[in-house]
């Protein structure tokens, strides 16, 4: 556990530093676009005691390249992950490959897309990737995920959906409502409930997730 700690101190100190020099650098000020996304979970099994997971993902974008990285954590069960990316962007798609790494030795490699732009009326959010397992504890799966909103001037509507599937007998997914509002050009924050599901052979859990979000575009 201390080992992912000092891990996550080590990366964290980095960004700070990256965007306090962005931040007073006026070349890299107008030219590199930073993002950062903050997400906390309440999670409440139907079977279990109820826990917390944050998410912290910051991407940075210079011309068509893309880097970022990404943190998470579930502190009632000990757990760090982090995730580092790179990848190009091309108007609203952007294509990507990474590595992530957990405290429970589950390594990948992983590649994908984005897709953020319009849907008819409605904004577009898709992610698809494949994680390829590194190590034996680490199973290769698809992970997709696909978010619609629908504008209300500073207000959105819409719904998020998430499939991930290791086998035919192994998968997950959540389906529900997120609301989200527009502070400023620089911060959009929000909120979603989802019914979470979990099937392994002929066992199902099940949970219902609170998320809370901010997110910031420099």
């Amino acid at each position: 556990m201390m080992e992912y700690i000092i891990k996550w101190s080590k990366y964290l100190c980095a960004l700070i530093v990256v965007l306090v020099f962005a931040a007073h650098n006026p070349v890299l000020a107008e030219e590199v676009k930073t993002t950062m996304l903050f997400n906390y979970d309440i999670v409440n099994p139907e079977n279990g005691e109820s826990f917390n997971k944050q998410n912290l993902y910051v991407g940075f974008v210079y011309e068509d390249f893309l880097a970022g990285i990404e943190l998470n954590q579930t502190p009632k069960y000990d757990y760090f992950q982090t995730k580092t990316y790179a990848g190009l962007t091309r108007g609203p798609w952007t294509g990507f490959l990474g590595l992530s790494f957990d405290s429970n030795d589950s390594d990948y490699a992983f590649g994908g897309f984005w897709y953020c732009g319009p849907l008819g009326r409605l904004k577009t959010f898709l992610d698809i990737r494949y994680y390829a397992g590194m190590k034996k504890e680490a199973d290769d799966f698809f992970d997709s995920y696909l978010r619609l909103t629908y504008s209300l001037g500073k207000w959105g509507l819409g719904i998020d959906g998430l499939y991930d599937v290791w086998d035919s007998e192994k998968y997950s997914y959540f389906l529900g409502p997120v609301v989200t509002y527009k502070i400023n050009d620089n911060i959009i924050i929000g909120a979603r409930v989802t019914r979470d599901y979990d099937i392994i052979e002929d066992e199902t859990s099940r949970a219902i997730r609170l998320r809370l979000e901010m997110n910031f575009f420099f």
